[in-house]
């Protein structure tokens, strides 16, 4: 003899309890299946507690809650490394382990704005250590380049160097053979005005001889005369 607006009221509240049960359940179920980085760890908090409130099953509230608690240590752990890479200076900065450190912070779910920041830092370092090795190349050619012309030059005036000194050394000996030439000359005429006189005597005597007889007499000392007869 139950008052049936009572029962009513009661299956209303019944039905009402296992319908939010349901629904905590199904945003449980939904989370476990989402990859950790879509994962939104405050609305997943919040999640549970209304799963708590609504009666959800112990163990699937428990396993859910564990999951958050990977999820949100790694998502920190995550973020700090990626803080920790980003403190140290260009210079310094090492690309390979900030990209590595940017993926896994997007895979455990960090603020899409602080990846994003990190990802420019690591563009602008790359850009500017590339527009460094550009110039270092260019100035390793420069001095490739100069190093090569220093060289060039180098034995080109060498080349020259030796090139004048046997030139010099040409004119020297056109300059030594022409007085050497001159000498010669000198001394043959010298030699021939020596012996004009000898060959004047010779023929004188020679026509003395034609014309009447000689008497030539020898002396021990002093030049020789001559005679008439």
């Amino acid at each position: 003899g139950v008052d049936p607006r009572l029962v009513e009221r009661a299956q209303g509240k019944l039905d009402a309890v296992i319908d939010q049960r349901r629904e905590a359940e199904a945003q449980l179920e939904e989370a476990q299946d989402k990859p950790q980085s879509s994962i939104d760890l405050d609305s997943l908090q919040k999640a549970i507690e209304a799963a708590r409130t609504a009666g959800v099953a112990a163990a699937l509230v428990d396993a859910v809650e564990a999951g958050w608690a990977r999820g949100s240590s790694n998502r920190q752990k995550a973020e700090d490394n990626l803080a920790s890479v980003l403190e140290a200076p260009s210079p310094a900065l090492k690309l390979n382990l900030l990209e590595c450190n940017i993926q896994l912070a997007r895979a455990a779910g960090v603020a899409p704005q602080v990846c994003d920041a990190a990802q420019e830092r690591w563009e602008q370092v790359t850009t500017e250590r590339h527009a460094a090795a550009t110039h270092l190349q260019t100035f390793r050619r420069m001095l490739s380049q100069r190093r090569s012309y220093h060289k060039w030059y180098a034995n080109d005036r060498a080349a020259l160097i030796q090139l004048q000194a046997r030139e010099r050394m040409h004119a020297r000996l056109r300059r030594f053979r022409t007085t050497l030439a001159a000498v010669v000359r000198i001394q043959k005429n010298a030699r021939r005005e020596r012996i004009r006189p000898m060959l004047m005597e010779v023929i004188e005597a020679a026509q003395m001889l034609k014309v009447g007889n000689v008497f030539i007499k020898f002396s021990q000392s002093g030049p020789p005369h001559d005679r008439w007869v």
